[in-house]
């Protein structure tokens, strides 16, 4: 699996953006989701979404960009806080309102982000497991697709 170390430059940058989405959050309530600080969670979503744009030789949307067009060039990204367990259950997730597209799952420690595998929302939503609230799904790490096999569809799609 790809693994990708951040400089700290790149750091700064994802710093840079959490701070800027944090400040866009509309409510108090967005300020702590499922026991975490909001700018924590902000900040490992840039790291996995620059994670995924360096691995990629992809732009990186997420720096103030309108997101109708994806964190990474057309990809959306998923990124995980790592958990030191015996055996972590990491999850692809989506959600009732995302939207139809190809999603990235990340894990995060430190400055290291894990590319761990990519679903289309179909995939997701067909093959994925229903978790949290009506209309979520999360399907395991093991079923996702090689980053490698992205790397092609990509390609394909381009040269189309």
């Amino acid at each position: 699996m790809p693994t990708v170390t951040l400089t700290d430059e790149q750091m700064d940058r994802c710093h840079v953006d959490a701070q800027r989405r944090l400040q866009a959050a509309t409510s108090n309530e967005q300020l702590f989701v499922s026991g975490r600080n909001r700018y924590d969670i902000d900040l490992i979503g840039c790291m996995g979404e620059l994670a995924v744009a360096l691995y990629m030789g992809r732009e990186w949307i997420g720096e103030g960009q309108d997101g109708n067009c994806g964190d990474v060039m057309g990809l959306e990204v998923r990124t995980s806080f790592y958990k030191d367990e015996p055996d972590p259950k990491y999850r692809l997730i989506i959600r009732p309102k995302d939207k139809d597209a190809l999603y990235v799952l990340c894990i995060a420690k430190d400055n290291q982000v894990v590319i761990a595998g990519w679903a289309g929302s179909w995939s997701v939503r067909h093959f994925g497991k229903p978790i949290y609230e009506e209309g979520t799904y999360g399907l395991e790490r093991s079923k996702l697709y090689k980053m490698e096999d992205l790397q092609e569809v990509c390609e394909f799609e381009e040269a189309t």
